[in-house]
C-alpha cells in the first residue's frame, strides 16, 4: 500500500531509499492493479505518487515518461504538483558564475531539488548515493555560428551526461542526454513556447510524443521510428478537472489502435481537498481505494500525511496511522504495532539522514529490534549496526565512491577508481582453487568511452568483451586455458591486448555474440562450441543460437532456440501477458476481469476462427483466482479432467499477511505470526506444528517439527 522513507525535500534523491537501499525503504508501494506507486517520506510527510506511463527503447538511453506527485509541492508543468520525469530544469544561480560561495540548482525527474556548489572548477553535489554529480558552465558563443550558453550535467557514476538550455530567464530545460557513445536522446520543445516539451527522440529516431490541450498534457504518443504520419500507439491519456487539476489517467489495453473505444481501458483517478492540490483518494478500475488524511504543520507550513487507509474489500479497511516528533516519526500499522524512524536533519549540510529504524517487540517483554545508521558530513553511509550490535562500516574517497568495506566479521574489502568513477581494483581475502586464504584482487580494464573491456578473476581468468559502434555489447570471449598474472598492478587495455594477441593458440577460446535490432533490443545470442587458432568464432564447430523478439517497450513477443519450436507472448497495455505460446505448441489464454479482480487462466486453448477468439477445449485446465483490492489471492477454483473441483479459499489479516488456507478439500492450515510480522509457526491440515526461532537480526535460527 505505502512505502516509507526519510528525506529532506520531495522526490527521492534526497532520501533514505536513495542511500540506503532496500534498507531506507520500508513496505510495499504497490497500489492496484495499475501499477500506481504510493510513498511517504516520514520526515516531513511529503507523499510522493510515481507510475511509469511510457517507455520506448532506444539505441543507447531509452525515452522513459514517469509521472511522479509531490503533495508539498514541487516545479512542474502546469501547477498541480504532478510533474513528468522529462521535466528537468537547471536554475536558481545563487552568487557570480564561477565565483566562490555560489551555487545553483538542478531540478531532477521525480522533483528532487538539488544545490550544486563550487568548488574551485565546476559545480558538485555530494548529496545522493554513488559517485558526486556536477554541473558544468559553458559560455555562449556569438558565431557564426552562434551558440547559446549552456549546462553540462554529468552523472557520476554512469557519466552519462545531460545539456540545458535556456527557455527562461535564468532556467535552463533539458535539451540532450548522451551516453559515453554519443547516443543521444534530444528533447524538442514547442517554437513559440520553449516551456513546452513535444517530442523526446531517441538516437534510432523513435519518439514519444506529448499532445497539449491549452496549460495540460492530454496524451502521450509513441512513434517507434521516425517519418510516421500516425503514431504507432497510444497507451496514456489525462483528463483535468475545473481546478486544473489531474483528475483521471486512462491506460488503453489495446494501444495499438490509437483509440480507448475498442479493447477495454483501465482508469486511475485522484479525488482531493477542496480546492487545493492534496490529492486524498485515489480509486482505479478494479475497485482498489486510498485514502489520505493530512494534518497542517505551522512549523514547516506545510500539509502532512496523517493517514493511509486502503479499502480492502467491502466493511474492510486497513490503516496506517503517522505521528511526528522532532526528530523521530512513528508509524502504526492496521495492527495497532509502531514502528519508530528517527532520522537527523543537518542544517550546515541541508542533509536528512536516516539515523535508527526501531521495529515492534515481537512479542510482550522482547526487545526490540533495532537498526542504527551513521553518516559523514558528505551525507555518505559510514556503518550499519544490526540488531546484534554487528557493525558494517564503509569508507569513500573525494567523489564518494566506497573505497573500503568492512563487514561484521571484520572481512575488509578495498576498491580502486578511475578518474571516470570507474572501478578498477577490488582488493579482499579469501580462498581460490589453487590457494588457501589469501590476499586476492579483482581487476577492470576499460577503453575510453568507459566500456568494461576485460575483467580479471583472482585466480587470473580474463573474460573479454567487445562492442558495436553504438555501444552494445558483441562478444563476451573467455580463454579457459590461459590465465593472466595474479596481483594488484592492474593492466592497461594496451597490455590485455597485447596479452591476447601473443597467446599461442586460442582454439578453446569460449566466445558469445549478441547482435540486436535497430531499437537495440538483444535479438539473437550465439554461443560458439569452439574457434579458431586465431580466436576467432568457428560455425563450423557448432553453435546454439537463440532469437528474441521484443516490442518497442522491450517486453519479449517471441523466443526460440534454433531447431526447436517458438515461444511467443501477448500483452495488453498494462503490460500482462494475454496470451502465449509453449515449446510444444500448447497456448494459454489470461484473462483479466479488473471490476472484480478475477484472473482467469486456460491451458490448452484452440483459435476459433468463426468468433475470432481463443477457446477452451477438452484438454483444458482452467484455473480461476479471485482477489481482493489490496492484491491478495482470496479464492481459486479449477476445472478440467482429472481435476477434484471445489475452492480453496485465503484468509489474511489487517497487515495483509495469510493466516488461513482451505484447500479445496476443506482441509485448514494456519500461519502464525509475531509483532513484528515474523512468521513464528505453521499448524498443518493434519494438525503437525511447525516453529520457527528467530535471533535479534530477525534469521531463522531454528525449526522446531
Amino acid at each position: 500500500m505505502v512505502a516509507i522513507f526519510t528525506g529532506l525535500g520531495v522526490g527521492f534523491e534526497r532520501g533514505s531509499a536513495a542511500a540506503l537501499g532496500s534498507g531506507g525503504l520500508l513496505g510495499s508501494s504497490s497500489l492496484g492493479r495499475g501499477l500506481e506507486g504510493v510513498f511517504l517520506n516520514a520526515a516531513n510527510g511529503n507523499l510522493v505518487l510515481q507510475r511509469q506511463d511510457e517507455f520506448l527503447v532506444g539505441r543507447g538511453p531509452d525515452a522513459s515518461i514517469a509521472r511522479t506527485y509531490n503533495s508539498q509541492g514541487a516545479l512542474d508543468e502546469d501547477g498541480d504538483d504532478w510533474r513528468y520525469s522529462t521535466d528537468r530544469r537547471v536554475f536558481e544561480l545563487t552568487g557570480t558564475l564561477g565565483a566562490t560561495g555560489s551555487s545553483v540548482k538542478r531540478v531532477s525527474a521525480d522533483g528532487s531539488v538539488i544545490t550544486y556548489k563550487w568548488n574551485g572548477s565546476l559545480y558538485i553535489a555530494k548529496e545522493g548515493s554513488g559517485a558526486h554529480d556536477t554541473l558544468q558552465h559553458t559560455a555562449a558563443v556569438t558565431g557564426p555560428p552562434a551558440v547559446p550558453a549552456y549546462w553540462t550535467w554529468t552523472e557520476g557514476s554512469s557519466q552519462i551526461k545531460e545539456t540545458y538550455t535556456e527557455a527562461e530567464s535564468g532556467v535552463f530545460r533539458i535539451k540532450t542526454q548522451r551516453d559515453g557513445d554519443a547516443n543521444t536522446i534530444t528533447f524538442h520543445y514547442n517554437s513559440s513556447d520553449p516551456t513546452k516539451l513535444e517530442r523526446v527522440e531517441t538516437a534510432d529516431g523513435g519518439y514519444t510524443a506529448y499532445v497539449w490541450t491549452g496549460a495540460h498534457i492530454t496524451k502521450v504518443e509513441t512513434y517507434v521510428t521516425g517519418g510516421l504520419s500516425t503514431p504507432s500507439l497510444t497507451r496514456t491519456y489525462y483528463a483535468y478537472d475545473s481546478e486544473d487539476r489531474l483528475a483521471s489517467v486512462t491506460v488503453d489495453l489495446s494501444p495499438e489502435d490509437n483509440s480507448t473505444a475498442s479493447g477495454g481501458a483501465y482508469t486511475i483517478t485522484y479525488g482531493y481537498d477542496g480546492t487545493s492540490n492534496r490529492v486524498t483518494s485515489i480509486s482505479q478500475s478494479d475497485g482498489s481505494l486510498l485514502t489520505i488524511g493530512y494534518i497542517y504543520d505551522s512549523g514547516s507550513l506545510s500539509f502532512r500525511v496523517t493517514s493511509l487507509a486502503q479499502t480492502v474489500a467491502t466493511g474492510d479497511t486497513r490503516t496506517t496511522n503517522i505521528e511526528y516528533f522532532a526528530g523521530r516519526t512513528e508509524i502504526t500499522d492496521a495492527r495497532g504495532q509502531v514502528t519508530k524512524l528517527y532520522f537527523e536533519i543537518s542544517d550546515t549540510d541541508n542533509l536528512s539522514q536516516l539515523k535508527q529504524v526501531v521495529a515492534p517487540a515481537a512479542y510482550t517483554g522482547a526487545t526490540p529490534q533495532e537498526i542504527d545508521y551513521a553518516y559523514d558530513s558528505d551525507g555518505n553511509l559510514t556503518s550499519v549496526t544490526d540488531a546484534m550490535d554487528h557493525v558494517t562500516s564503509y569508507q569513500y574517497d573525494a567523489s564518494g565512491n566506497v573505497t573500503k568495506i568492512t563487514n561484521a566479521n571484520g572481512n575488509v574489502t578495498d576498491r580502486a577508481y578511475d578518474s571516470a568513477n570507474n572501478l578498477t581494483l577490488e582488493t579482499f581475502t579469501g580462498a581460490t582453487a589453487n590457494s588457501a586464504a589469501a590476499t586476492l584482487y579483482r581487476r577492470f580494464v576499460y577503453d575510453g568511452e568507459n566500456h568494461l573491456r576485460f575483467s580479471i578473476s583472482a585466480d587470473g581468468n580474463v573474460t573479454e568483451y567487445r562492442y558495436t559502434g553504438p555501444g552494445e555489447l558483441e562478444y563476451a570471449i573467455t580463454y579457459p586455458d590461459d590465465d593472466y598474472a595474479t596481483g594488484s598492478s592492474v593492466p592497461t587495455l594496451t597490455d590485455m591486448e597485447t596479452w591476447r594477441d601473443g597467446l599461442a593458440n586460442r582454439a578453446t577460446t569460449q566466445i558469445v555474440k549478441y547482435i540486436y535490432d535497430t531499437r537495440g533490443n538483444l535479438s539473437d545470442t550465439y554461443g560458439y562450441s569452439g574457434a579458431t587458432n586465431a580466436g576467432v568464432a568457428d560455425a563450423s564447430k557448432g553453435y546454439v543460437r537463440t532469437h528474441t523478439v521484443r516490442d518497442q517497450s522491450g517486453r519479449l513477443l517471441s523466443r526460440f532456440v534454433e531447431g526447436q519450436a517458438t515461444e511467443s507472448f501477448v500483452y495488453d497495455g498494462l503490460g500482462r501477458v494475454l496470451l502465449s505460446t509453449d515449446l510444444a505448441g500448447g497456448v494459454t489464454k489470461i484473462a483479466f476481469t479488473d471490476a472484480t479482480t478475477t484472473t482467469v487462466v486456460t491451458t490448452n486453448v484452440a483459435y476459433n476462427s468463426g468468433t475470432s477468439s481463443w477457446d477452451a477445449t477438452t484438454w483444458s485446465l482452467t484455473s480461476t483466482s479471485v482477489y481482493n483490492k489490496a492484491g491478495e489471492r482470496t479464492g481459486h477454483t479449477e476445472a478440467g479432467l482429472h481435476v477434484y473441483g471445489g475452492t480453496a479459499t485465503y484468509l489474511y489479516d489487517k497487515n495483509g499477511q495469510l493466516r488461513r488456507a482451505t484447500d479445496a478439500r476443506g482441509h485448514k492450515s494456519y500461519f502464525i505470526y509475531d509483532k513484528t510480522g515474523r512468521k513464528v509457526a505453521d499448524v498443518g491440515a493434519d494438525g503437525q506444528l511447525v516453529e520457527y526461532r528467530y535471533d535479534q537480526a530477525g534469521r531463522v535460527v531454528a525449526t522446531t517439527r
